[in-house]
């Protein structure tokens, strides 16, 4: 024993492991550099590189730019280049990192296959992609995907009524994302009909496809009926928020009814609430077989709006493979807000025509004309009474940005 010792002291001591610090890119040499040296074209829509560069990153050069300077801004950490990193190099520029965010989101690419464009190693894109999305879902949630104010209300209940659902204020359905890299022993709890492990999200949204909420990510076993009772929106309308809110209805003798409370429009899976109307099981009468359809038709925007997500942003079609639900979360949370952001850059009309958003992988047809928007941004007044924070003061000068870059590039075009 003793002899082994002292033929271990004899021994050199190890060398220390030294990080190695490889010499960066230029980035003015990168793709998405040389990208965007063709400023002029992208701002303009009707050009080749502006529809290339939506068709990559869903979203318009405009539209990105304005998320750029609220990022910058915001002064997030890690994403400014006034830190530094531990072999002593300043951190990336935001303009990479959301191109590299924005093309995982819409192509559904693993952190590998950017590196090539932005000259970023797989563990940092990796790094970055979690750290953004859960930034951006804890900043713009709260303002973008919210229970709508009173002036929106009745717009959107306007649209149900103009389809022969009056008092209707959305739909609601669940919609399912693949887990792969789900748990074993909790599988038995994530695969549901699907066969697979998945996790289940329930969603309102309007007739012209806004969010209007969404709850997290719920195991794919669970039924309509028990994830109902943790969605904070549909409580809030069970519980009496829009108790005031009237709207008159026709009875059997063809008079007037007034009736207060709005309603959603569900699917046979959901509780027997009053304030959740699905289709009739079994009709009686015409008039319920007719009702019947009708609201089997008018619920379909729910499904819609889950056509469009999923085609826009394809990593919602892929496996997930992220081994934390909550990153599973923040991206789709991401999708969904992204989703509402260019509904209110775009207008509402551009998801009207006939679009095959899966087949055109998300991106629009040529032929439709840049409109006025309908449906603004919201108010800064609407979000004043969150708590206040670091991000609120960005909150409001992104919105502000969309809005006048919007309105220069319909004045460039006209």
């Amino acid at each position: 024993m003793r002899r082994e010792e002292e033929d271990g002291c004899d021994e050199e001591p190890r060398p220390k492991c030294r990080r190695t610090v490889r010499p960066r890119a230029d980035d003015r040499a990168l793709p998405w550099a040389r990208m965007l040296e063709k400023a002029d074209l992208l701002q303009d829509p009707s050009t080749r590189e502006a529809k290339q560069f939506r068709r990559r990153f869903r979203v318009p050069y405009p539209f990105f730019l304005s998320l750029v300077d609220g990022v910058k801004a915001g002064k997030w950490p890690g994403f400014t280049t006034n830190e530094f990193e531990l072999g002593g190099r300043g951190t990336r520029r935001c303009i990479p990192v959301e191109i590299d965010v924005l093309r995982i989101l819409g192509r559904g690419n693993y952190f590998d296959d950017v590196s090539e464009v932005t000259g970023m190693g797989e563990a940092t894109v990796n790094q970055l992609f979690h750290k953004f999305t859960g930034r951006f879902a804890r900043e713009f949630f709260p303002v973008w995907v919210r229970m709508p104010n009173e002036d929106e209300l009745k717009e959107i209940m306007k649209t149900y009524d103009e389809v022969g659902m009056t008092g209707a204020m959305g739909s609601m359905d669940g919609t399912h994302l693949q887990w792969t890299v789900c748990p074993y022993s909790e599988r038995s709890s994530h695969v549901g009909k699907e066969g697979y492990a998945t996790l289940v999200y329930n969603v309102a949204v309007s007739h012209d496809m806004r969010v209007l909420s969404c709850t997290r990510g719920f195991p794919g076993a669970q039924n309509d009926k028990t994830i109902v009772k943790f969605d904070k929106f549909a409580t809030e309308v069970r519980n009496g928020w829009y108790k005031d809110v009237e709207y008159t209805l026709k009875g059997e003798d063809g008079g007037d009814i007034k009736e207060k409370g709005p309603w959603l429009i569900v699917g046979g899976g959901y509780h027997n609430w009053k304030q959740l109307q699905s289709p009739i099981r079994v009709p009686s009468t015409k008039a319920e077989s007719g009702f019947k359809r009708q609201l089997e038709g008018v619920r379909k925007d729910s499904e819609c709006c889950f056509g469009v997500v999923k085609g826009r942003f394809r990593i919602c079609k892929m496996q997930f493979l992220y081994r934390k639900k909550e990153r599973i979360d923040n991206t789709f949370f991401t999708c969904m807000i992204l989703h509402n952001m260019l509904l209110a850059y775009d207008g509402i009309e551009l998801l009207e025509p006939y679009c095959d958003w899966a087949g055109a992988d998300g991106d629009l047809d040529e032929d439709i004309v840049h409109p006025d928007v309908r449906m603004s941004a919201p108010a800064v007044g609407d979000h004043l009474r969150l708590p206040m924070g670091t991000g609120d003061r960005w909150v409001e000068e992104v919105v502000m940005s969309v809005e006048k870059s919007h309105a220069a590039t319909l004045t460039a075009g006209r």
